[in-house]
């Protein structure tokens, strides 16, 4: 993730979707048009035979690399909705910790703000397949000029920084794709283009169950 005008002192944002087995980077510009959002975005994948101590400073390193390459204002990261454990997912929610410390550890020695967002603040409530965050990323951010497949981890830090921007938005983009809309015409709601006439909109809320803030329907 390399900036390619260093020389722009602007400040940016950078999103996290963290896991030691594969933690996603984002680093967007708020200013900027929604094709024009994302500056780059990269997946962290350390060696599976690593040790979780390793993967721990390859997460490290990584983000502080990208720290120190771009003005950062600050780093958004998805945090767990309650650190309670469940059966049999005890050493699963420990290195999701370990992960969260590495992120707030670098950040800390960066001087960098850190701000945690659950799943349900950004995303909305009621569970969401991931396949949803690649597919619309995929549509809003297409990858002709790089050579590597979107994976989830990355889309997700994608749209965790796009949350910051365009939150309802965004949540109202992933109840349409709950509800199988394509992500070709969810896109307009992150337009602010409402691709649906009145009736249409007031019956997906009536069976989604959330009602659309007025600010995010325009063109309906």
């Amino acid at each position: 993730m390399v900036n390619p005008h260093p020389e722009d002192s602007t400040p940016v944002i950078v999103g996290c979707d963290p896991g030691l087995r594969k933690c996603g980077f984002a680093v967007a510009q708020p200013r900027n048009r929604l094709e024009d959002f994302i500056l780059d975005s990269t997946v962290v994948i350390p060696p599976s035979d690593a040790s979780d101590a390793e993967r721990v400073r390859i997460v490290t390193a990584k983000l502080k690399r990208v720290l120190l390459e771009w003005p950062v204002e600050y780093i958004l990261v998805e945090t767990p909705t309650s650190l309670y454990v469940k059966k049999g997912r005890s050493i699963e929610a420990l290195k999701m910790l370990l992960t969260l410390g590495a992120v707030y550890g670098a950040a800390g020695y960066m001087d960098v703000p850190v701000h945690g967002l659950s799943v349900k603040e950004w995303k909305g409530p009621k569970s969401h397949n991931k396949a949803d965050s690649v597919g619309l990323s995929k549509v809003i951010w297409p990858r002709e000029k790089k050579k590597s497949a979107l994976t989830d981890d990355e889309a997700e830090a994608q749209l965790l920084c796009l949350s910051v921007v365009q939150p309802t938005e965004l949540r109202a983009a992933f109840m349409l794709m709950k509800m199988n809309v394509a992500p070709d015409r969810v896109m307009g709601t992150l337009k602010r283009e409402w691709m649906y006439g009145a009736r249409q909109m007031q019956a997906l809320e009536k069976r989604s169950g959330q009602r659309l803030k007025a600010a995010s329907r325009r063109g309906a």
